[in-house]
């Protein structure tokens, strides 16, 4: 069960958005991204956890990967 207390989800473009958003802002840096997956607390077993992990890494690359040019041209741009 997730209950989307914080943050974005992987396959919403809000966190395209806002990686953009915050790329862009003289403001705030942007540093990075972070994941936090509760329902690994109720894995059975090691191998659960592991399968858990390889999820949320897939899932972070995806996201990552629909941003990270953007953000690099807006930092090299900015220079």
């Amino acid at each position: 069960m997730c209950l989307y207390v914080a943050g974005v989800v992987w396959f919403s473009e809000d966190g395209v958005e806002l990686a953009l958003a915050i790329a862009a802002s003289k403001a705030m840096t942007f540093a990075g991204l972070y994941c936090h997956e509760g329902h690994s607390y109720s894995a059975h077993d090691a191998d659960e956890i592991r399968q858990i992990g390889d999820e949320v890494a897939e899932r972070i690359l995806d996201l990552a990967k629909r941003f990270v040019p953007a953000v690099v041209l807006i930092f090299i741009s900015s220079q």
